[in-house]
């Protein structure tokens, strides 16, 4: 996790976000975003040659970090839906 910054604070970010509750997955490539007509958004990943799923509601947002995110997401301009 955060690749750019050290081990030791890439693991308490990691540690404070697992606190409060959000589910840190590493070494994943988010392959698809899609919404549902709920607005959940449906993302899949894979890590390791595993496929992952999972879907949250509207209200939760999908972040990109590494030292060169390659994702529509990070390119759309700020408060854009896309």
């Amino acid at each position: 996790m955060l690749p750019t910054v050290d081990h030791e604070l890439g693991s308490l970010v990691h540690a404070e976000l697992q606190r409060n509750n959000v589910e840190v997955l590493t070494d994943t490539a988010v392959t698809a975003i899609a919404r549902a007509e709920s607005g959940a958004l449906t993302v899949t990943a894979t890590r390791r040659e595993e496929t992952i799923t999972r879907t949250v509601d509207s209200s939760s947002w999908s972040s990109v970090c590494g030292p060169t995110p390659n994702w529509p997401l990070t390119r759309a301009p700020r408060g854009q839906r896309v």
